[in-house]
């Protein structure tokens, strides 16, 4: 409910996509309050619940309490240091504070610890290419492409790097 609220009564170019940036940030925060007590309680029944620590980290952030949603997940990080996904959450903490070395090395053990982790290598080809490091992002792209070939969604992400690096030379 907070994030459609925000997005709709809040609308601009950042509340739907970034509602914790800028004027991204959420104005009506009733609804995520309520949810974040259901999602605690659903993390202290099932500590290892992705989907769970997935909402309270971005509702965290999306309250600009970057503190809370970083000791939310270095805590399953923690408890389960070989699962990528607290790894990928933690960079979005790191990105959201604008750390883009931390979130690189999040990102980098995401894909350590699952090498066939997917988002693991879509964000840092999108923090590479951000970043101005367009070969970097293209290796990373031909890395994923390796452990899934012809995966439709690297292929186009790949397709829209390459136009963009001809376009700037």
């Amino acid at each position: 409910k907070g994030k459609i609220e925000n997005c709709v009564q809040n609308h601009n170019h950042q509340s739907c996509f970034l509602p914790f940036a800028g004027q991204g940030v959420h104005q009506f925060q009733e609804g995520s309050r309520k949810a974040i007590t259901l999602y605690e309680k659903a993390l202290q029944d099932l500590p290892d619940y992705t989907p769970a620590l997935t909402h309270l980290t971005e509702m965290d952030m999306a309250a600009q309490n970057l503190m809370a949603a970083s000791n939310r997940v270095a805590q399953t990080i923690a408890r389960s240091p070989n699962t990528p996904e607290g790894h990928f959450l933690m960079a979005r903490v790191h990105m959201a504070s604008k750390n883009v070395d931390l979130a690189e090395a999040c990102l980098l053990k995401s894909v350590e610890v699952q090498p066939e982790f997917g988002v693991g290598y879509d964000a840092l080809a999108n923090l590479y290419a951000a970043t101005k490091r367009e070969d970097q992002a293209l290796a990373k792209l031909e890395e994923l492409l390796k452990k899934k070939p012809g995966d439709v969604r690297t292929l186009m992400q790949q397709g829209v790097l390459l136009q963009r690096m001809r376009q700037t030379q």
